[in-house]
């Protein structure tokens, strides 16, 4: 899946708690947030901290829910329940955790989530 359909992709199932995420879908989302983040804090280091804690803000309230659906739905790629994402709770150990089981490839064919999102795409 390329960059811009996976962005969009996630976007438009923003609200969408339910079914599978390929790796891809995940990844380009992760690395689109990653890259606004350093955008926003470059802003801040630069002496506009103001202007950059108001990005930051706007990137972290209109992501939020997305963030939050795309990891779901990669949990349930992997045949994981969303109760997985209690992990983050355990600080950066969980964090870390979540982050090398979201590297592994999801289950191959339909699972108890849904069909292989990679027949989709």
């Amino acid at each position: 899946m390329d960059p811009v359909k996976a962005i969009s992709s996630v976007f438009a199932n923003y609200a969408n708690f339910s079914g599978r995420a390929p790796r891809s879908e995940y990844w380009w989302f992760v690395t689109l947030l990653i890259a606004a983040q350093v955008v926003a804090f470059a802003i801040m280091s630069s002496g506009q901290v103001v202007l950059g804690g108001i990005i930051f803000l706007i990137l972290v309230l209109t992501t939020v829910v997305p963030s939050l659906s795309v990891q779901v739905r990669r949990l349930h790629d992997m045949d994981r329940s969303a109760w997985w994402l209690l992990a983050f709770l355990g600080g950066g150990i969980g964090t870390a955790l979540l982050l090398g089981i979201s590297l592994r490839s999801g289950t191959p064919g339909p699972n108890s989530y849904g069909s292989d999102p990679s027949d989709i795409y």
